[in-house]
């Protein structure tokens, strides 16, 4: 609805200067208005909440970082947004997320595709498809031990927390979800819904999954 708004503005604001005699610089001819995306409401960064024991990087003695992902989202056409991730591991003991990470990863960035919309209790959302989860391209904090012939068979350690390298690479496989905005609230699907028709869930999550910066 605020998009509408702005939208709404944005071409009274143009009849106005129109009538008026103004609002060009070739003698009356209109100024077309800025095109607002479809996509807009999904611009912006965003986070997810502390993940506590969430990360892939755990010690010796099977104790788990916690996590928290950052997203830049950037609508590039009224269909497509460039995703990139940045996921941050924190010490056991922070709880919140909120001191400094141990591990930082930064993924490749994905393309999602917007598919059309379905309704899901009342409210019209969003299909989306991407394929799959981005790979790490960089690892950043402390000293970075990797040992293993192969990226798969490798295990990569940091700071004394280790994870196997296939969880590094990403995963191709292509994923079909559901998202809203709700203002600074980006909502997803329950992904253990999916409709064995369309692949697509068939539920949201009551919980939103990011919030904005």
């Amino acid at each position: 609805m605020l998009k509408i708004s702005q939208l709404s503005l944005a071409l009274c604001a143009s009849i106005i200067l129109v009538a008026c005699g103004g609002g060009s610089s070739t003698g009356g001819t209109p100024v077309t208005p800025p095109t607002v995306l479809a996509t807009a409401a999904y611009a912006g960064n965003w986070k997810d909440a502390c993940n506590v024991g969430g990360s892939d990087f755990s010690n010796n003695s099977n104790v788990y970082l916690n996590e928290q992902s950052f997203t830049t989202i950037t609508p590039l056409s009224d269909t497509t947004i460039s995703v990139v991730d940045t996921v941050k591991s924190f010490p056991p003991a922070d709880t919140s997320c909120s001191g400094a990470a141990v591990i930082t990863q930064t993924k490749a960035p994905i393309l999602i595709t917007l598919a059309g919309t379905v309704t899901i209790g009342g409210q019209v959302v969003d299909k989306v498809t991407f394929p799959g989860e981005a790979a790490t391209v960089s690892l950043v904090s402390g000293s970075i031990s990797i040992t293993g012939s192969s990226l798969n068979a490798n295990t990569v350690s940091i700071n004394g927390y280790s994870v196997p390298g296939a969880y590094l690479t990403g995963d191709t496989t292509p994923i079909k979800m559901l998202l809203r905005v709700a203002g600074s609230n980006l909502y997803c699907s329950d992904s253990s819904t999916k409709s064995p028709i369309t692949g697509y869930p068939t539920a949201m999550e009551q919980v939103a999954c990011f919030t904005k910066i």
